[in-house]
């Protein structure tokens, strides 16, 4: 499983739910950036071009999606990702995921604000299998930008 894809895909799953009001139905463009890398043993070089860059994600969400299973957005990663705590209420997010893949396994925390038209978040991967462990850090808005 990629990182970055790993960051584009939990940040899509964030505009989900609204404090005084469910989320749009519509497109939605998420972006992740990366503001910390902590893996032993990998290059400086490397762990600079993973920060900084933002990474977009354009996706429609369907009123479907809102009523029945917000959290789904979560699983359009490579890999399966099970929740151990999925909570979205009162324009906060609070998550936690277990996803496995080509790298390994990876444990996520999702914590951030909401409404029917943004969102953002802190998201936390930490990663390990057969090529050791990483945590990244990373810093994810959305916007719904119109119908689908």
């Amino acid at each position: 499983m990629h990182p970055a894809t790993l960051i584009a895909i939990p940040a899509a799953s964030l505009l989900l739910a609204s404090a005084a009001a469910p989320p749009r139905a519509g497109q939605w463009i998420s972006t992740a950036t990366i503001v910390d890398v902590s893996a032993p043993g990998m290059p400086a070089g490397a762990v600079a071009m993973m920060k900084g860059k933002p990474r977009s994600h354009s996706y429609c969400l369907t009123q479907k999606q809102v009523e029945e299973a917000p959290e789904e957005m979560f699983r359009q990663t490579e890999g399966q990702c099970q929740y151990k705590k999925f909570d979205m209420a009162g324009g906060k997010l609070d998550s936690v995921a277990v996803c496995t893949g080509g790298m390994g396994k990876m444990d996520m925390t999702m914590t951030g604000t909401y409404d029917a038209t943004s969102y953002q978040s802190h998201n936390v991967m930490r990663f390990s299998g057969p090529q050791g462990s990483m945590t990244m850090t990373a810093h994810v808005t959305g916007k719904r930008t119109g119908n689908c």
